[in-house]
């Protein structure tokens, strides 16, 4: 995620720091079944006024980060920057076939 997300809404979600293969063997890792979480990949698009919306009344309220920072490993994927546009093409066509 971009520096200027973090600078723009300073209270987010701790989003994983890593690549979504990383961030998915975090996640079902344990071996307790209990202990595993499930990736919520959060896509971004800064120059979108919904995404402005949406992160200042929903995603970077306490309620919302406390909730996710408990229940799931958060991996951000910015389709502003152009290796995010890319990552989100790529997923898109191998869901899609």
């Amino acid at each position: 995620m971009s520096r200027r997300f973090y600078e723009r809404y300073y209270d987010c979600p701790g989003f994983y720091v890593g690549s979504l293969i990383n961030a998915c063997e975090v996640a079902f890792s344990p071996t307790v079944i209990e202990e595993r979480r499930p990736v919520l990949v959060y896509v971004h698009h800064d120059r979108s006024m919904f995404s402005n919306i949406f992160c200042h009344r929903i995603l970077c309220s306490p309620t919302i980060i406390d909730y996710l920072l408990e229940n799931y490993i958060v991996w951000p994927c910015d389709v502003t920057l152009e290796a995010g546009k890319h990552l989100a093409r790529s997923v898109s066509r191998s869901t899609t076939k």
